[in-house]
């Protein structure tokens, strides 16, 4: 019986040392420059991919120990990664595996090559990770599978992105290529969201096809650190077929080296534009925030409302907060809508994270945030028999910010969204002088015949108080010196051409037309939820 298992151990792994087992090796540029002379290899167990390599590994592994793992996809999503092979042999010699999707090839054009799908680049991670853990391997305990990134040019970035949420990924490499509001490859703009980790875009200046979706993306990525690197020179076939790879090759490895092996002195490079050793470049950065805000949710004392002794809010305060302990900040108070919170800026909205994105790279100032609470016991923004919320707004909740907090009672502005946006053009047509900037996204500004308020038994009493405070009548009937004071505001309406608060916030805007009251409008694809509020919510903290 032992003799039995014995041979079964044997052959279980004579076939495991198969499945990594090269069929054939390449030697590229003499190996490459790091400390390691790399090859590139086709595996039994994955011949249609090449790993690019340490040819020692044993000696790769003593000198380095287990090595990160880059995975790599072509562009055109092609099966050859031959153009990118002496960018992905300098990368193995810095010690480094990386695997990239596509036959081994010994020159172009010498077999015809295709297009691959997106999951060839989780099938080829599943592969080398199993390889690592598996005895007889020549991949066994070789590779940090704690350090993994994923890289890919033009199409194969976009293969990188359809692959963004899988967790083993550390970080990414968008090298020319960008989504902005194209789809391919199984990614697209919501693929943005999977992404966890630092990523950096290169793009070869205006005349690389990516470089205005990169910029795109770059805009929009708020949770994660993002870094975009600029070669105009370069264009979108960057330097990639350059021996060793070219500028490529060097920015690729110096931010694997930052990012997977801890090297915190290339930080420099994308950080700061340390950019003596890259000449025509230029590197911006955000998110990379040693100090991020925070939110907290507080209670403060309420008489104003009746029945009610203290009364919940959230405040965002910037990372600068407690270091600039002499300066006053500016404040935007932000108003929710119906049925939901104070808390929802962030579990919907992302306020922390979007604020800290936006004043981390320069777009908004420092500020703080304030969100007061406008649902519970009563949901109203406005005064009515028994409940007087705006008298408490102004009255109470603003002189209390204004005490407890270094916060500029000179320098504020209000945003909000449906009954919120509603309030907060109702509150700066009441108190002009309080407000720079008013902000409404898709405000419900007039009463109007709902079918979801059919049956809510308290929706009537509301209706008559909105309708009541309709801020388009009292624009109609102001006077001189309420135009004048309403002429020092900034009106901002944004509301999506689905949204069915679309015809009252537009004849708003006539109305402020009528009266010669500056404001900026944007109407643009959208209905009344929050996929149409969180890009609005952002531009509302970059105009303030």
């Amino acid at each position: 019986m032992k003799r039995i298992l014995s041979t079964i151990t044997l052959v279980l792994m004579a076939a495991i040392a198969m499945q990594a087992q090269p069929l054939k090796t390449k030697f590229i540029d003499g190996g490459g420059t790091g400390l390691l002379k790399a090859i590139a290899v086709k595996e039994a167990g994955l011949p249609d991919f090449v790993v690019y390599r340490p040819k020692d590994m044993l000696h790769a592994h003593a000198r380095c120990g287990a090595m990160p793992l880059l995975m790599f996809g072509n562009g055109g999503c092609s099966d050859s990664s031959i153009d990118y092979e002496r960018m992905l042999t300098e990368i193995a010699s810095h010690g480094y595996v990386v695997v990239a999707i596509g036959e081994l090839q010994e020159k172009r054009g010498d077999r015809k090559t295709g297009h691959t799908p997106s999951s060839d680049l989780k099938r080829g991670l599943d592969w080398i990770v199993e390889q690592s853990h598996t005895k007889g391997s020549d991949y066994y305990q070789y590779i940090d599978t704690s350090r993994i990134a994923a890289a890919g040019h033009s199409c194969g970035g976009a293969q990188v992105l359809a692959n963004a949420a899988n967790p083993l990924l550390k970080t990414y490499l968008i090298l020319n290529a960008g989504m902005g509001n194209m789809s391919m490859a199984d990614a697209s703009t919501e693929s943005l969201k999977n992404v966890h980790g630092p990523i950096l875009y290169i793009v070869g200046g205006p005349s690389d096809v990516a470089y205005n979706n990169a910029l795109i993306d770059y805009e929009r990525l708020h949770h994660v650190p993002v870094a975009l690197a600029d070669h105009p020179a370069s264009g979108h076939g960057g330097t990639y077929r350059e021996q060793y790879g070219g500028d490529y090759g060097r920015l690729v490895i110096d931010w694997l080296d930052w990012h997977l092996k801890g090297k915190k002195q290339n930080n420099g490079i994308f950080l700061n534009s340390e950019l003596d050793n890259y000449k025509g470049w230029s590197i911006k950065a955000k998110n990379f925030k040693l100090r991020p805000g925070r939110i907290e949710t507080k209670t403060m004392p309420c008489k104003l409302l009746k029945g009610i002794d203290e009364r919940e809010y959230s405040i965002y305060l910037p990372g600068s907060y407690n270091n600039k302990t002499e300066q006053k900040f500016p404040v935007l108070y932000l108003m929710h809508g119906g049925g939901e919170s104070n808390t929802v800026w962030q579990q919907k909205g992302y306020l922390r994270q979007l604020a800290d994105s936006l004043i981390d790279c320069g777009a908004a100032r420092d500020m703080i945030i304030v969100c007061p609470e406008g649902n519970k016991q009563n949901m109203m923004y406005f005064n009515a028999p028994q409940w007087r919320y705006e008298d408490y707004f102004f009255n109470e909740l603003m002189p209390y910010i204004e005490k407890t907090y270094r916060a500029d009672a000179n320098d504020c502005a209000i945003a909000g969204f449906s009954m919120g946006g509603g309030a907060a053009v109702v509150y700066g047509v009441h108190h002009p002088e309080k407000f720079k900037m008013v902000y409404d996204i898709s405000g419900y500004l007039r009463r109007q015949p709902l079918e979801f308020l059919k049956n809510d038994p308290s929706a009537e009493w509301r209706q008559r108080v909105i309708e009541d405070n309709n801020p388009i009548k009292q624009i109609d009937k102001g006077k001189e010196d309420a135009i004048k004071a309403w002429q020092q505001v900034r009106w901002v309406v944004s509301v999506g051409d689905h949204d069915f608060t679309l015809e009252a916030n537009m004849d708003f805007v006539k109305a402020l037309r009528a009266k010669q009251i500056p404001y900026n409008m944007n109407v643009s694809k959208g209905s009344h939820d929050w996929n149409y509020v969180r890009p609005a919510l952002e531009d509302a903290i970059k105009r303030f």
